[in-house]
């Protein structure tokens, strides 16, 4: 998980010198995980606006979750899916929830033989 970061990018001074950039990589502005090298904009980027509306990152989230054994409900993406939602709801957040549309899902092959072998009978 990203850590949150208030990373204020600006005009500065540097060894007598004005600054007018930052050279970051992509996991210290939290638009990815590599710090292996700069991120280089194209000349046409917008100076000035926010990194997070150039990468259209305005909504996302990252949502860390522990699952207790007793919670089996919340094992699947939907499980997980109600939960937020719930959550959300309660808290006074305008949402909805949307069961995926399964009908396409087709099994091809329902001859699938299962060997058991009993040790201990």
């Amino acid at each position: 998980m990203m850590a949150t970061r208030n990373l204020q990018l600006g005009r500065v001074s540097c060894v007598a010198l004005k600054s007018l950039g930052m050279i970051c990589a992509e996991d210290e502005i939290g638009v990815g995980t590599a710090h292996d090298g700069i991120i280089v904009l194209p000349e046409d980027a917008p100076v000035g606006q926010p990194a997070a509306e150039y990468y259209h990152l305005d909504s996302d989230w990252l949502i860390d979750i522990d699952i207790t054994a007793n919670r089996a409900d919340a094992l699947s993406h939907y499980g997980v899916a109600r939960d937020l939602y719930a959550w959300l709801t309660q808290n006074g957040y305008k949402t909805s929830l949307h069961r995926p549309n399964c009908d396409a899902f087709v099994v091809d092959n329902h001859d699938l033989p299962i060997e058991v072998t009993i040790d201990n009978p």
